[in-house]
């Protein structure tokens, strides 16, 4: 088993996901997921690293081997101050479409020179 089949294996676990349940967030078939995870398919096309790393939390970076940091954005979040924190902990709570808007809003405000510091 390779060092990127294994940790795929490991992040699916560590999500406590099935198989199944991680065909339905990734949209990749469960027998693709299921020789990704033991090894039995080498090549794995980038976008569905992604996908995967998004659904089991962990970084693209860490499934491909080239990074052991987990989630380093953690590190990142641990510089916020309160608010900052309660903005992305709202942001989160938004579907990709929420978010979407949210971004389209911010991207409005930025264009008026007396919201900008």
């Amino acid at each position: 088993m390779s060092q990127r089949s294994d940790r795929i294996l490991h992040s699916i676990q560590k999500a406590n996901l099935s198989y199944s349940e991680l065909a339905s967030l990734t949209k990749i078939p469960k027998s693709a997921l299921q020789r990704y995870a033991t090894g039995e398919t080498e090549k794995i096309p980038i976008d569905r690293i992604e996908a995967i790393a998004k659904a089991t939390k962990v970084t693209s970076e860490f499934l491909m081997g080239w990074t052991d940091d987990v989630e380093p954005q953690k590190i990142i979040v641990n510089n916020l101050n309160d608010d900052e924190k309660n903005l992305l902990r709202l942001y989160n709570q938004l579907n990709e479409s929420g978010q979407d808007k949210l971004k389209e809003r911010l991207d409005e405000l930025l264009e008026h020179p007396k919201y900008i510091k």
